[in-house]
């Protein structure tokens, strides 16, 4: 009986600290809006006047900043920070694309100590 208890104790500790909470996910998608917090027009290929994207991530497991990071090939040219309030959380940054950045892109899905959780790559076409 006292080997149970002290599993019980052990479990309990750990689900407290966190150090045995479900890691956190989250799954990215690009595209031209958001309509009743879904994504529209999600795609891999937009043309060159598309003019902005957006990037719709849906998280579990995490709460606080999470972060949306738009590289243009490998250049870092947006880091947008967006709150997180819940267990299961749905949340979209927007990003200006100038006609004359074609060429390979992506987006990672962040957390605030920089482990990506996600990444949706899209390529801009003239």
């Amino acid at each position: 009986m006292a080997k149970k208890g002290l599993l019980a104790v052990a479990c309990g500790v750990l689900l407290a600290t966190g150090l045995w909470a479900a890691e956190p996910q989250a799954t990215a998608v690009v595209g031209t809006g958001v309509e009743n917090r879904q994504p529209q027009g999600v795609g891999e290929e937009f043309p060159s006047q598309v003019g902005a994207l957006f990037c719709f991530s849906e998280v579990k497991n995490y709460e606080g900043t999470l972060l949306h990071v738009w590289f243009h090939g490998e250049k870092e040219v947006a880091r947008i920070e967006l709150p997180v309030k819940g267990e299961r959380f749905r949340t979209w940054s927007k990003k200006r694309i100038p006609a004359s950045w074609t060429g390979p892109w992506r987006v990672e899905v962040q957390t605030a100590d920089g482990k990506v959780l996600a990444e949706a790559k899209f390529t801009v076409k003239d």
